[in-house]
């Protein structure tokens, strides 16, 4: 899922900007074969030709599987760049791992195969300072706007983090791109499991239920890389295992066919009409007024395709067999 082709117009050069007191970490994405390092070098660059502010230090991590590949020289940029490799293919222990690695006590943490707008690592910075009570900011994220296609995708895999408590709460924080304090990080390390998205979730619940406060920054734009109907499918597959591990039948039911179906078209009913409730709170964020037709189709489109991921975790599976995501 690499940024190949993309994100040319930002890295134009380093850019003459203020240091932030705040360490970046780039996780780097899995390859399969010999790493390639472009996605990383990318979103580096992309980072220190922000005017809106430089991190003070950036650690890049990956797999230790990739250590004796040929990774590029950063030396002579702006700020000090360090590699560290960390002995797992899981993104989220890779991540775990970057933690020890970083100088300040604000803490980003973005994934490689992301792109930030100019301004969203001071935005976020922005928000936690003017916000004390504030542990992890995120942005929005999208694909890139252009086409239909990417801009409703965007809508139902990433309007999420537009959800609010009933008294104005944000709800999450990103993933693949959030600010934290450092402490936090610390405290509340990814539990290690073979799917990165049951891993995130029981994460965010674990610092949400211990009075974790999120800030969400809505003119803070990421944009995550899209590849079209197979990553699609990939990601959908891995929604329907996440699902079903995080909201599982009834320990009483028996295991059978039957009770699986029925499970499923249960989970089905009340998912597609989370996605209609998203569709009208968050439209006008991700889509033009002519991908209404196709945001409406969308949800029966894909929520179908979750139904081999679910079944795999209902037959008790770790993990997907052959998900690109680590």
């Amino acid at each position: 899922m690499g940024l190949r082709g993309r994100g040319a117009d930002l890295v134009t050069g380093m850019a003459a900007a203020t240091i932030l007191p705040v360490s970046l970490v780039i996780v780097s994405d899995f390859e399969p074969g010999a790493k390639s390092w472009v996605d990383e070098d990318t979103c580096l660059r992309s980072f220190l030709a922000d005017s809106g502010g430089l991190p003070s230090d950036v650690v890049i991590a990956a797999s230790a599987q990739f250590q004796d590949s040929a990774v590029p020289d950063w030396s002579g940029l702006p700020v000090p760049v360090s590699v560290v490799f960390v002995d797992s293919q899981e993104s989220a222990q890779i991540k775990n791992g970057a933690t020890a690695h970083v100088r300040e006590n604000y803490v980003a943490v973005v994934e490689a195969d992301c792109l930030c707008a100019p301004g969203w690592l001071g935005a976020l910075y922005g928000a936690m300072i003017a916000q004390p009570d504030l542990d992890a900011v995120s942005g929005l994220t999208f694909y890139e706007p252009t086409s239909a296609l990417r801009r409703v995708s965007s809508l139902f895999d990433r309007g999420f983090m537009l959800d609010r408590t009933t008294d104005g709460r944000v709800v999450h924080v990103s993933n693949n791109g959030a600010l934290y304090r450092k402490d936090v990080l610390l405290r509340f390390p990814y539990a290690p499991d073979p799917s990165p998205f049951v891993s995130a979730h029981r994460r965010q619940n674990a610092m949400r239920d211990a009075g974790v406060r999120f800030g969400l920054v809505t003119q803070a734009a990421q944009f995550h890389a899209f590849g079209g109907w197979p990553f699609i499918v990939d990601v959908r597959r891995n929604k329907g295992f996440q699902d079903a591990v995080m909201h599982p039948p009834s320990a009483r039911a028996p295991r059978s066919l039957s009770r699986r179906i029925g499970w499923y078209l249960r989970r089905f009913g009340k998912n597609i009409l989370s996605d209609y409730r998203l569709l009208r709170r968050a439209f006008g964020v991700y889509c033009k007024p002519h991908d209404l037709p196709l945001a409406v189709l969308y949800p029966f489109i894909v929520r179908p395709i979750e139904t081999r991921g679910a079944m795999l975790a209902l037959r008790g599976h770790a993990a997907l067999p052959d998900t690109a995501y680590r």
